[in-house]
C-alpha cells in the first residue's frame, strides 16, 4: 500500500465521516446548480465573432458578372485588413489552437492569390506556415473537425494554385497525411472531454470547422461546469477503481502469480466511455468481467495445464458443485470461484433491470471462451495449421471480448428479451467488433505469438501466400480487412431501419471497438507505457479550476488555502 495526496474537491473516495461527507456533497450540489443556472442566463442573446476561415471562403465567390472579380469585395477587405503581426489569420494566438490558424491562414492565402491580392500578406501568412507545420501533427492541438482531410488537401491545392509555395516540402505534406494517431474510431470520450476542458479557457472560442466566440457570452461558467462534473464523475470512477482492487483480493486472484493485473486496465476500458454516474452497474460489470478474461487468457497461455482447462470448463457446466473437492488444483479453484461469485453478483444486478434471469445466458458467454481457448491448445499441441476460416470462426471468441461487452448489455438503460438477446443483429454486432479485435490483437501480437510457436491470422496470411507474402504485405492485408468490418459495425450501429437491438446497446460495442483501437495503436495493448497515462487521466487525476485559470503553482497552491480545500492522505 501507498499514500496519495488528493484533494478534497476533486474526489469522494476518501472515506469522510458522517456530516463531512454530507457537507461536502451539499457543496457539490450547491455549486454545480450554481453553475447552471448562470449558464442559462446567458443565452437569451447570442453574438458570434467572425470567423476568418469562412470568411476567406466567401471571398473566393467569383462575380456572376465577372469571374476575374469577387462576389463579395467587402470579404476580401476584410482579410487584407485583419492579418496578426505573425502573419496568420483565425483566433488570438493560444498555443493550443495553433491548427486552427493554419487552416484559416491557408484558406486565406488561397482567397487573396484568388485575386491577385495581398503579395505581403500571403508571404507573411506561407511564412507563419512553414515556421507551424509541426504543428499539425501533435497531438495536444484542439483539431477543427476534418482537419486531417482539409488541411492536406487545401496544401494540395495551393502547391497547384500558389505558384510560389516553396515553404512546405514534400516531406512536411506526408507528416501532415497522417496527423491523427487517434482518429474517431479509436478516440476515448473522457480522454477527449480532459483535453477539451485543458484547452476551453480560450475568450469564449469554440472549434468547428475553424474558432469562433460568442463576444457576449463568458466561457468561465461553462468551464467550472465542466470541471465540476468531469471531477465528481472522477471522483465516483476513483472509488470504483478503489472496489475493483478489493475485489481482486476478495477473490483471491492476486494470488494467481501468472497472471497480469491489470484491474487498472480494465477498468479504465470501461470509464473511458461509459462515464456517467448512472452507468456504474455496466462499468463494474465490464472491469471485473475484463478482469476475469485475462486471467483466463494468461491461463490458458502459460497458467495452467490442458487438463486444468478441461477441469474448469466441466465445473462451469454443471455450476452447482462443491469446488473443494471437484477442482483439480488451487489454481482452478480459484478461478472457479471467481467466476461463480461474480457472475452470480451480476446475474442479480440483472435480474432486477431485466426482470427475468440472464445468469445462464453469461455462463454460455464463458463456456464459449473457455472452450475456444481449448481448441486453440489443440492446435498447437498437435502443431495443426488451421484454414483462416478455421482460424477466424473460433478466434473472435476466444479475443475474450464478447464476455466484456454482453453482460454489460443488461445495464444500460434497456430491457433485453430473449429475442433481442439471441437475434441474428446482435450477434453480427458482436462477431465485427470482436473480428477486429482478433486482428488488431493478432497484429500487435505477431513476434510473441511466433515466439512462441502459436499461429495467428498474420502468420496464417503469410502461409497461405506460400513464402511469397511478406509480413508487411500481410500487415497490409489485414488492416484493410479491419477496415472493412469497421466499417461493416458501424453501419450497423448506426442502421435504424428493422434494428431490434436499442441504440444505447450498439453504441456499447462501438464504444468497445473504440477501445479495441486505442489500445492496439501502438502495442499490444497492456504494454503500452502510455496506458497508465491515461488511465491516470480518467480515474486519477482531477482537473484544477485555478491551475487552468492561473496557469501558476503558487498562485494554484494560494487559492486551495483560500478556498479551505485540504489535502488528506488516502490510505489505499
Amino acid at each position: 500500500s501507498g499514500k496519495f495526496l488528493l484533494p478534497q474537491a476533486a474526489s469522494t473516495v476518501l472515506r469522510l465521516n458522517g456530516a463531512a461527507e454530507s457537507n461536502t456533497a451539499v457543496f457539490f450540489n450547491q455549486n454545480f446548480e450554481g453553475t447552471k443556472e448562470r449558464i442559462k442566463k446567458m443565452f437569451n442573446k447570442v453574438d458570434l465573432s467572425v470567423s476568418s476561415y469562412d470568411t476567406a471562403w466567401v471571398a473566393m465567390v467569383p462575380s456572376p458578372n465577372s469571374t476575374k472579380d469577387p462576389f463579395f469585395p467587402e470579404c476580401v477587405n476584410w482579410l487584407l485588413a485583419n492579418q496578426f503581426h505573425d502573419g496568420s489569420w483565425g483566433p488570438k494566438f493560444h498555443p493550443l489552437l495553433i491548427k486552427d490558424a493554419l487552416l484559416s491562414t491557408l484558406a486565406c492565402i488561397l482567397a487573396l492569390k484568388r485575386w491577385s491580392v495581398g503579395e505581403e500578406q500571403i508571404n507573411k501568412g506561407l511564412h507563419f506556415i512553414e515556421s507551424n507545420l509541426a504543428s499539425a501533427t501533435d497531438e495536444e492541438q484542439q483539431s477543427p473537425v476534418g482537419f486531417n482531410i482539409i488541411f492536406p488537401a487545401m496544401i494540395e491545392s495551393a502547391m497547384n494554385f500558389v505558384g510560389e509555395f516553396p515553404q512546405i516540402s514534400p516531406f512536411d505534406y506526408l507528416k501532415v497525411d497522417d496527423a491523427l494517431k487517434f482518429p474517431f474510431y479509436a478516440s476515448l470520450g473522457r480522454l477527449s472531454s480532459r483535453r477539451a476542458i485543458k484547452s476551453y479557457n480560450t475568450e469564449s472560442t469554440r472549434i468547428l470547422k475553424s474558432s469562433y466566440s460568442c463576444l457576449n457570452i463568458g466561457n468561465e461558467d461553462f468551464l467550472k461546469l465542466a470541471v465540476e462534473d468531469f471531477n465528481i464523475c472522477q471522483s465516483i470512477h476513483h472509488k470504483e477503481l478503489y472496489h475493483l482492487a478489493r475485489w481482486v483480493v476478495e477473490n483471491r486472484l492476486d494470488k494467481l502469480k501468472f497472471s497480469r493485473q491489470k484491474q487498472a486496465c480494465c477498468y479504465f476500458s470501461a470509464a473511458a466511455n461509459l462515464f456517467p454516474p448512472e452507468l456504474s452497474d455496466a462499468r463494474m460489470s465490464w472491469a471485473k468481467n475484463g478482469v476475469l478474461t485475462t486471467v483466463v487468457d494468461d491461463f490458458t497461455d502459460v497458467g495452467g495445464s490442458e487438463e486444468e482447462l478441461v477441469n474448469l470448463i466441466q465445473l462451469i457446466e454443471k455450476w452447482d458443485v462443491n469446488a473443494s473437492v471437484d477442482c483439480c488444483s488451487e489454481h482452478v479453484e480459484i478461478i472457479f470461484s471467481a467466476f461463480k461469485n461474480t457472475i452470480n453478483e451480476i446475474g442479480v444486478k440483472a435480474f432486477v433491470r431485466q426482470g427475468r434471469s440472464v445468469t445462464s445466458d453469461i455462463i454460455e458467454t464463458w463456456l464459449d471462451l473457455l472452450k475456444s481457448g481449448l481448441k486453440e491448445a489443440e492446435w498447437l499441441r498437435n502443431k495443426s495449421v488451421p484454414t483462416m476460416e478455421e482460424y477466424m470462426t473460433n478466434g473472435y471468441i476466444s479475443i475474450g471480448i464478447g464476455q466484456i461487452v454482453l453482460p454489460a448489455l443488461y445495464f444500460v438503460g434497456h430491457e433485453l428479451s430473449e429475442e433481442v438477446v439471441g437475434s441474428s443483429e446482435l450477434h453480427e454486432l458482436y462477431r465485427l467488433m470482436s473480428t477486429c479485435g482478433r486482428l488488431l490483437n493478432d497484429i500487435q501480437g505477431f513476434k510473441r505469438d511466433s515466439a512462441e510457436g502459436k499461429l495467428n491470422a498474420l502468420s496464417l496470411t503469410m502461409i497461405r501466400g506460400n513464402g511469397v507474402v511478406t509480413e508487411e504485405e500481410a500487415i497490409n492485408e489485414i488492416n484493410s480487412i479491419i477496415k472493412s468490418k469497421r466499417g461493416e459495425l458501424l453501419r450497423l450501429v448506426l442502421q435504424e431501419t428493422g434494428s431490434i437491438v436499442p441504440r444505447a446497446c450498439k453504441d456499447l460495442v462501438w464504444n468497445m471497438s473504440k477501445v479495441l483501437h486505442f489500445f492496439y495503436t501502438k502495442d499490444d495493448g497492456f504494454s503500452a507505457n502510455e496506458m497508465m497515462q491515461s488511465v491516470n487521466a480518467v480515474t486519477e487525476e482531477p482537473i484544477i479550476l485555478s491551475e487552468l485559470q492561473y496557469g501558476n503553482v503558487d498562485v494554484v497552491d494560494q487559492v486551495w488555502r483560500e478556498n479551505n480545500l485540504r489535502l488528506l492522505v488516502y490510505e489505499f
